[in-house]
């Protein structure tokens, strides 16, 4: 009759190399999951510098009406689009 370590020993000599056992981890999809996540965490960011700006814009407009200034819209931004002309109403 073997003994309990004897019976260790020879299961550990007919198991196989664990670098040869292939794992049950689907690694293309924790690749795409990572990626998702990463995109969205990324539209995020974005979405909350846009909100920061658009604070910051609003908070400058306020303390310019608040100052007693009447001047305090932003000028227009000129367009890189084509021209165009004023029509002319003739009467």
């Amino acid at each position: 009759m073997m003994g309990f370590r004897e019976e260790r020993r020879e299961d550990a000599r007919q198991r196989t190399p664990v670098h040869s056992v292939r794992d049950d981890v689907d690694y293309d999809h924790r690749h795409f999951v990572n990626l998702c996540a990463a995109a969205a965490l990324l539209a995020l960011a974005l979405g909350f510098g846009w909100t920061v700006k658009i604070f910051d814009q609003q908070q400058r407009m306020e303390r310019c009406l608040m100052s007693g200034r009447k001047d305090c819209v932003e000028i227009g931004r000129v367009s890189r689009g084509p021209v165009q002309l004023p029509q002319i109403v003739s009467r």
